[in-house]
């Protein structure tokens, strides 16, 4: 890709995941990487193994909110909380990255 977004298999290949588009979706690498071939996190919550965020078949509001600054996503299912704990995605560079565009509009 352009070196920043790679292509991710949301159930990987090693998996038995098909190289189809309907199984690919586009991350940054940190979260790839993160990702790397899980298909399932832990949600701390309610102490149960459970599938990843799925964005082909998932819509995003259903699992995840902004915080009030929109600096931090926030799991509101045990889908959406695995899976901001397995992408890491509020880890401190990217949580920087919301509060500089947030200060630029």
């Amino acid at each position: 890709m352009n070196g920043f977004y790679d292509r991710e298999y949301i159930i990987p290949v090693i998996r038995n995941g098909v190289d189809e588009l309907c199984n690919i979706a586009f991350a940054c690498q940190p979260c790839n990487n993160a990702k790397s071939d899980k298909v399932t996190g832990f949600d701390e919550i309610t102490n149960f193994t459970v599938p990843l965020y799925n964005p082909r078949t998932q819509k995003w509001l259903e699992h995840f909110e902004w915080s009030e600054d929109f600096s931090l996503i926030i799991g509101t299912t045990p889908t959406g909380r695995a899976t901001v704990s397995v992408l890491r995605l509020n880890r401190p560079n990217l949580v920087g990255l919301r509060e500089v565009f947030r200060e630029i509009g």
